[in-house]
């Protein structure tokens, strides 16, 4: 039993399984996935390249791509299915109750549009927000993250920062709303090692600051065994185990879950 199981849980995913229609025939991509997750707490999700890892944070956040659509289950945020809701209650959803990091903040970020554009556009999708607001809140999301000189860089545009200080950014723009769960996709895999240690140290400094719930999805068990509290360990569109992270890496029961730790030199210990 981890420290959170006292809680509430803030997201519950049911069974969920997405679809897509194709010449070839119907494929199944996500295949009756279900987990929880509560606040202050982060979850680590899994598993190789084409495993399902990405398509379920999508799926969660209503972003699948077509031809794909979700073919059953339940998205629980606090007892209700975002799944029976409609496109525009989703965009409300949004950034201010659920949000997502991307993997690539190249793809993530306008190139044309400065980053306090950007910022202002974010919050002016919710709200009528003035300018100069938006670019105080903007200002304030970059110093959060540890951005120097967050004024100067609202002047900037995407590609005069570098690729950790373009994945800062993201992760402010996500942010920006305050949302109570985070999904994170990958979000330092481009990054060398020592811009990812800064962005771990960050985001487990978040979560504990305003308690909220991340689900961090990755391929590096490495990375799960220093950032998380408990780890599922997705397998051709399933969970084939979950559980605390020092569980899941030092007795690990599925035949999969031991051979992802076995591919890995050395030996992973969480920490």
């Amino acid at each position: 039993m981890t420290q959170f199981q006292h809680r509430d849980p803030i997201l519950e995913v049911q069974h969920l399984s997405t679809e897509f229609d194709l010449r070839a025939g119907r494929i199944r991509s996500v295949n009756g996935v279900s987990f929880d997750i509560r606040p202050g707490e982060i979850l680590g999700l899994v598993g190789e390249s084409g495993s399902g890892k990405s398509l379920t944070g999508l799926s969660i956040m209503g972003l699948v791509p077509k031809p794909g659509y979700i073919a059953g289950g339940q998205v629980l945020v606090e007892n209700r299915d975002i799944t029976a809701l409609g496109e525009e209650d989703l965009r409300r959803l949004r950034g201010r109750k659920i949000s997502m990091i991307f993997q690539d903040p190249t793809a993530t970020l306008n190139p044309v549009l400065t980053i306090g554009r950007q910022f202002h556009e974010v919050l002016s999708v919710s709200r009528r927000i003035g300018w100069r607001e938006s670019q105080h809140r903007g200002e304030q999301a970059l110093a959060e993250v540890g951005i120097p000189a967050p004024q100067d860089r609202l002047k900037s545009y995407p590609h005069e920062l570098s690729g950790g200080m373009r994945q800062r950014v993201c992760i402010a723009l996500s942010l920006i709303h305050h949302p109570q769960i985070v999904i994170a996709d990958e979000p330092t895999t481009a990054l060398d090692v020592t811009i990812q240690a800064q962005i771990l140290n960050l985001v487990q400094k978040l979560v504990a600051e305003r308690d909220m719930a991340l689900i961090w999805i990755t391929h590096d068990l490495s990375v799960v065994a220093g950032l998380c509290d408990r780890v599922a360990v997705m397998y051709g569109g399933r969970i084939v185990e979950i559980g605390p992270v020092e569980q899941v890496l030092e007795t690990p029961r599925h035949p999969y879950t031991q051979g992802l730790l076995g591919s890995i030199p050395g030996t992973v210990r969480p920490g």
